[in-house]
């Protein structure tokens, strides 16, 4: 080995200050933005029912936080490129060019975490707790049946209706044309008739926004309109 490659070996591979000034303010960014929209799905969810996550901060003054993964995965982009290159011409890397990548990646990866997974995490306290009832409505309505099988399991009440508007989780699932979910409901021993305040039953949610096959099947298991036609 000559000398100008022993040279060229031990030559170490920094991030300019630049660069990693604006990688350190962009994870700063998608940490906000990661502890709000987790704080939105835990304490908060628990304290007022299901939020519509994220809604709240897309229209404040903080906006501009949702920029910051997709700004996040440019400059990770470039820091691996940077990486990659340094490593095929026999470069160190800087210790702090390692935790810097890993720290990206890791808060990056934190966006890809289900929204469901949080709730979940707390599905017992959830069961337990005033709004029980609205999230098992909210979780028929959108196909989560991981969590609606959760709660059911946990006590919450299959034929349990919303006290202002007096519709159950079945009603939640016929609107969304979740069939998979109205069928374990009513395995579970959902009232297939049941009428809310405004004297809907399922069968008349499914049919009112079109979902034929929830209706179809509905209707194969005996439920009837109270609405008429």
């Amino acid at each position: 080995m000559t000398m100008s490659e022993v040279i060229k070996r031990d030559q170490m591979s920094k991030f300019p200050i630049w660069f990693s000034v604006i990688g350190l303010l962009v994870w700063i960014g998608t940490a906000a933005l990661e502890g709000r929209l987790i704080w939105e799905q835990t304490i908060l969810t628990w304290e007022q029912g299901p939020q519509m996550i994220g809604f709240s901060l897309l229209h404040g003054d903080y906006a501009f936080l949702i920029l910051m993964p997709f700004i996040l995965l440019v400059w990770l982009i470039a820091a691996l490129g940077v990486t990659i290159v340094a490593l095929i011409r026999k470069k160190r890397i800087s210790l702090m060019n390692w935790i810097s990548l890993c720290l990206a990646g890791l808060i990056f990866l934190v966006s890809f975490i289900p929204q469901g997974f949080w709730l979940r995490l707390s599905i017992d306290r959830v069961s337990r707790g005033p709004y029980a009832v609205d999230f098992l409505a909210n979780a028929a309505a959108t196909g989560d049946l991981t969590t609606v099988e959760e709660l059911i399991t946990r006590g919450v009440l299959v034929n349990a209706s919303d006290p202002e508007d007096g519709t159950t989780a079945l009603h939640a699932a016929a609107v969304g044309g979740q069939l998979n979910v109205v069928k374990y409901l009513i395995e579970r021993g959902a009232s297939i008739n049941a009428i809310d305040s405004s004297g809907d039953t399922p069968l008349d949610d499914a049919l009112s926004v079109s979902n034929d096959e929830v209706a179809k099947f509905l209707s194969d298991q005996g439920a009837v309109r109270n609405q008429g036609d």
